[in-house]
This record gives structure tokens, sequence and C-alpha cells, in this order.
């Protein structure tokens, strides 16, 4: 049998090994742990548990139709103001007031550095736009090139 932490979720799921993180996302929804695997491993259902945010503070939850229903917040600074503390202070606000899912949209500044304070400091998954940061360091859309856009979304 496979080591489970070298597997993704659906991996697992598929080899019929209930995780650590189905485990707690069963607690988390009062489902079974079995029916989370079976879920998975059929496609209907997600755990967003990137290795390397489990290893931050990453709480497991699990996004699908035997699921209940979840809120997601948008936050991100522009080109006009760019302070990391500012946007772990929209993030805390949309844990403390609900949000199970983050997605972190900045279009300027430190990109970099703002979504790497985010990720280690959030307990929900963060999801990012990889486009943004591109037209930040190009200087003309038209200039785009396939292997630009993989690059950045490899990066993130």
């Amino acid at each position: 049998m496979a080591d489970p932490s070298k597997l993704t979720q659906l991996e697992a799921a598929r080899q019929d090994i209930i995780t650590d993180e189905m485990q707690y996302v069963a607690k988390r929804e009062a489902l079974e742990p079995e029916l989370i695997r079976e879920q998975v491993a059929r496609g209907r259902m997600v755990i967003p548990a990137n290795k390397n945010h489990l290893n931050k503070r990453l709480e497991p939850m699990c996004i699908g139709v035997a699921s209940l229903c979840k809120i997601n917040a948008n936050i991100g600074n522009s080109a006009v103001t760019s302070k990391v503390d500012d946007e772990l202070e929209k993030l805390h606000t949309a844990v403390h007031l609900g949000a199970d899912t983050v997605m972190h949209l900045s279009t300027g500044g430190d990109i970099d550095l703002i979504r790497k304070a985010i990720i280690e400091a959030s307990p929900v998954p963060i999801g990012t736009v990889p486009m943004y940061q591109i037209v930040q360091d190009i200087s003309d859309v038209a200039d785009l090139t396939p292997q630009q856009l993989l690059d950045m979304v490899e990066h993130q």
C-alpha cells in the first residue's frame, strides 16, 4: 500500500485509503469518512489541501455535492495600495466572518510577498489568479507567451 502522505486526496481515495484530511473533513461536515472517500474517488468532492499549505495552518475542508454550502471571500490590493498587514487583516476578517475559502486577487506591489504571508497565516484554502501577476511583470499583454503563463502558474 502506498504512503498516504505522498498521495493526492484523489489518489488515496481511489486506492480505498481514508486520509487524515478525509477524517478531519468528515468530522467538520458531520459525514461518514467512507462517504467522503467515496465522493472524492468519484470526483464529486474535492479537498483543496495543498501539501505545502497543510504544513502551515490549513484546516482541511471539502467542496462537493454531499457537503455543506461554502462561502468564498475575495481579498487583494491594487497598484495604488500594497500593505501586507492590510491583506492579513482582510484575511482575518473574512475567516472570522465565516469564509471557507479565500481568493487572493492582488494586482500590485510585491504580490509574491503578500501571497506567501496570506498562505502562512490562513487556516482556509487560498486561490490565486496568476494572470494578475503576469500583467504586472510585462509591459504589453500582447507579449505574453503560453510558457510565461505556465511558469507563473507553477511559481504560484
